[in-house]
């Protein structure tokens, strides 16, 4: 079974206010989504049930993110590691 790179959501935060400045969070009963520039990513999970503190995401919904908003992805691989 192969291992998948999981990422802190804070550096997905950070990334998000550098890159895609004006974007906007929206929690849901189970995912958030995130409006930029007239588009909506509804894919990024809250983390496991519980407290969900120190929450990790999976590298792949990250890359997902950067694609279907239309973010440069050289400026989001200054924040994260992005492999294509």
């Amino acid at each position: 079974m192969s291992q998948h790179s999981q990422l802190a959501l804070e550096l997905v935060y950070e990334m998000l206010e550098h890159c895609a400045p004006g974007s906007t969070w929206e929690t849901k009963k189970h995912r958030q989504w995130v409006r930029w520039n007239g588009r909506t990513y509804r894919g990024v999970p809250l983390g496991p049930h519980g407290r969900r503190t120190r929450v990790t995401i999976e590298a792949g919904h990250v890359r997902s993110l950067v694609r279907d908003l239309c973010i440069d992805p050289k400026c989001a691989a200054q924040f994260i590691p992005m492999s294509y």
